[in-house]
């Protein structure tokens, strides 16, 4: 028996109430889909001894390039992004090897640039939105961040909206850092997604940390050493190594600006090192928020004492 392929009247509409579309189902058989042309395609091969007629389902042709489909959301995504006669301009990174053909991408990326040089890099960045912190010179062109900034430095223990862990006494102020805990602590290993360095042993469930044990560990190219200093032949990976050199190679006693402990006589010229040092010294253990190692019961007030822990405890595994 031969079937007419769906009608108009068989599309189904997404209902907002609810967190998925319905399914088309064929009326014949058990068969269902989320796709409508899943089901035309099941009904001409399975219930219909004859093709559907040509026009029963449209193809859309790309104009540019031999690309064609069926599906109207993959030829708009052809269109804007992967068609190779539509675009031959390539957006170039002035501090980096990357390139993209997408302008949005391009922006995206300039801004995490920008965002963690805080306005050192030499570009011209005047027509980006910066968000101010309204309580010290923290700027970042995230809102987010901006946020976040806020409640870890500017926020009182007491008015902190604490993420805690269900599994063990881990709490954190950040919900991503907490998911990141759970996905490295308490995750079905099944599940778990790990990356994998191509040049050691090494293996991280964080991508973060694989990218820095690969340019610590194993990077050593000209790229890699970016961060310059303008006074000497100093040159380093990492621009707060590169901040140290100059505070301590060349900077005068009466220019330093000195950060002072207000809980004891405690001073230094970094003020990371203030705030490790606070968190050591003067705050209580149930305000702290620990780091926990991925790979024994140690855990650590300095995110640094767990990175050396892990490179003096777990080499073969950890960053």
């Amino acid at each position: 028996m031969e079937m007419d392929a769906p009608t108009k009247m068989q599309f189904l509409h997404f209902d907002c109430a609810k967190s998925f579309p319905d399914l088309y189902l064929c009326d014949k058989c058990i068969f269902k889909t989320d796709l409508l042309i899943s089901l035309w395609n099941h009904i001409r091969y399975m219930h219909s001894k004859q093709p559907l007629q040509p026009n029963t389902i449209t193809k859309r042709p790309c104009k540019k390039c031999p690309y064609s489909t069926h599906s109207a959301l993959h030829f708009l995504n052809h269109r804007l992004f992967r068609c190779p006669r539509k675009r031959k301009k390539w957006f170039l990174c002035d501090h980096c090897p990357f390139k993209t053909q997408i302008k949005f991408s391009h922006n995206a990326h300039i801004k995490r640039h920008l965002s963690k040089s805080k306005n050192r890099l030499p570009t011209n960045n005047e027509s980006y939105n910066w968000f101010q912190c309204s309580q010290c010179s923290y700027k970042s062109l995230f809102k987010e961040a901006v946020k976040q900034h806020a409640v870890n430095k500017h926020t009182a223990p007491e008015d902190v909206k604490w993420f805690h862990c269900e599994q063990c006494a881990f709490k954190s102020k950040s919900k991503y850092y907490l998911a990141t805990h759970v996905n490295m602590n308490h995750a079905n290993p099944e599940n778990q997604k790990w990356y994998l360095c191509p040049h050691c042993e090494f293996k991280s469930l964080v991508k973060y940390y694989l990218k820095t044990h690969i340019l610590n560990k194993h990077d050593n190219s000209e790229k890699a050493f970016k961060f310059k200093c303008d006074r000497c032949e100093y040159k380093t990976k990492r621009r707060t190594h590169l901040e140290s050199h100059k505070l301590a190679h060349h900077t005068d006693e009466k220019d330093i600006k000195w950060f002072e402990c207000e809980f004891c006589s405690f001073k230094t010229k970094r003020k990371e090192l203030l705030g490790r040092h606070v968190t050591v010294r003067h705050v209580p253990d149930e305000e702290i928020e620990w780091f926990y190692c991925s790979y024994c019961d140690y855990n650590a007030k300095v995110k640094k004492n767990l990175r050396m822990h892990l490179d003096m405890r777990h080499v073969d595994l950890a960053v």
